[in-house]
């Protein structure tokens, strides 16, 4: 009767000859095949993303870091900042920003937290550009919305009137991780706008929006956040402000059935040949 293996390893316990090279038809080593097989069900894509600056995250480059959801990864990586500022500003450089991750059962991204004050006061902008690329490690079409929030304040017209302050959070995002994001194909659905925006008179005021659309494997996004002293009698500043995508229900990666699958088929024709050596 065939002996039945409950795993790889236990074929190698059982047959340790299948340590020497097999010289009948075929010459290689049954460990090199398991080895090969396993590493293509679980190749790295970067380290787990954790706090750290927008200057730390740009440092990734093309590898960027990941972040589990449930059975699925998600790989962000290509981080680019700029910063536009003038008059009477105060912090919003790419060591002044923190990307502290984020992540519920459906949901992954990251709260974005200034370090110290950021903030425009009047007559002042403060502006900044942060573009990044969320995708799914494996391929598979689950991105299905995107999330945003902003959290600041803004001062009322000063005495005499004028325009209030205001913060003002521009999201462009563009299904199918085309860069830059305003330039998305109109194959893969043009680029998708949102908006948030905070008038004064505001104190520590939350705005939030969700956005949906048609499953895609990776979404680049360009967050384009304006802080507008204005003619306000106080500075506007955000304090906290989130990016995370939504995945729709988890299904198993391609590439990790694909691997599994390279495994068993390499175990599977290593005993067939061991079969046919014996008998030969």
């Amino acid at each position: 009767m065939p002996r039945i293996f409950r795993n790889a390893m236990d074929a190698v316990s059982i047959y340790p000859a299948a340590m020497e090279p097999i010289t009948h038809r075929w010459n290689f080593k049954l460990p090199s095949v398991i080895l090969l097989s396993l590493l293509a069900a679980g190749l790295s894509f970067g380290a787990a993303c954790t706090t750290g600056t927008i200057a730390d995250y740009q440092a990734l480059g093309a590898g960027g870091c990941t972040l589990a959801v449930g059975s699925n990864t998600v790989l962000f990586s290509n981080f680019s900042f700029f910063q536009a500022a003038s008059g009477p500003t105060s912090g919003g450089s790419a060591s002044q920003i923190s990307l502290v991750p984020l992540g519920t059962a459906n949901t992954v991204g990251f709260d974005i937290i200034p370090i110290g004050t950021f903030s425009a006061g009047a007559t002042g902008v403060n502006d900044i550009d942060l573009t990044f690329v969320a995708s799914i490690v494996g391929g598979a079409n689950l991105i299905t919305g995107l999330n945003a929030s902003v959290t600041g304040s803004a001062g009322a017209s000063n005495v005499g009137g004028g325009t209030a302050g205001a913060d003002v959070l521009l999201e462009n995002f563009c299904r199918g991780g085309s860069l830059p994001p305003g330039s998305c194909p109109a194959g893969q659905g043009g680029t998708l706008v949102d908006q948030l925006s905070i008038t004064g008179p505001a104190a520590g005021t939350t705005v939030t929006h969700s956005n949906v659309f048609a499953a895609t494997n990776a979404l680049s996004i360009l967050k384009d956040l304006q802080l507008n002293g204005n003619n306000g009698a106080t500075a506007s500043s955000v304090t906290d402000f989130r990016n995370v995508v939504v995945l729709a229900t988890s299904v198993p990666e391609p590439s990790t059935s694909l691997g599994v699958g390279t495994a068993l088929l390499g175990l599977g024709l290593f005993l067939g040949m061991r079969r046919r050596g014996s008998q030969g």
